[in-house]
């Protein structure tokens, strides 16, 4: 994914350097198309429970960066995958002994984004504000535009990506 050579085991040897010095540790993953496998996501609960990893967050991806113009969204089964993935490692007491799953989208499905503005914004390294770091939406900029007004404006909107859910839905 990353492109370099030996990125797995760099990866390796931070982690272990991190542990070593009393840091919590997370592995991020973001879950393709190809990797979303019961296979490969118990895997990858495997390796990080070896490593010592913290926590692990399930990041979907988006259709930015190496996947711009790419159809990169999950589908629906494998989503099921995931939330399956993200309550039995963190609910069943038989993975007592594995990292916690951290999975934003499970929420975001089911009462909108946690940010969306409301609880906090992203400002990327350009400047531009996102009214969260997984939608990549920009909404204006804090370096041209007036905050305060756009922030106020900000928190009318939910998430570009995970609109609210109906109560119903939530039952």
């Amino acid at each position: 994914f990353r492109g370099k050579h030996n990125a797995f085991e760099w990866a390796e040897k931070a982690a272990a350097n991190a542990k070593a010095n009393g840091l919590i540790v997370c592995l991020s993953l973001c879950a393709t198309k190809d990797f979303i496998t019961q296979n490969n996501l118990v895997q990858y609960a495997e390796l990080a429970k070896n490593w010592g990893i913290s926590f692990i967050q399930i990041l979907e991806p988006k259709a930015v960066g190496h996947y711009a113009g790419k159809d990169v969204f999950v589908g629906d089964n494998q989503i099921q995958l995931l939330e399956n993935f993200f309550i039995t490692y963190n609910y069943n007491k038989n993975y007592t002994s594995y990292p916690l799953i951290v999975y934003h989208s499970f929420y975001s499905r089911r009462v909108a984004c946690g940010g969306g503005g409301k609880h906090y914004v992203y400002v990327d390294t350009d400047g531009d504000v996102h009214n969260c770091p997984f939608c990549q939406h920009k909404m204006f900029s804090a370096l041209h535009d007036d905050v305060k007004e756009n922030l106020r404006l900000i928190t009318l909107n939910s998430c570009s990506v995970f609109k609210p859910s109906t109560k119903s839905e939530l039952l």
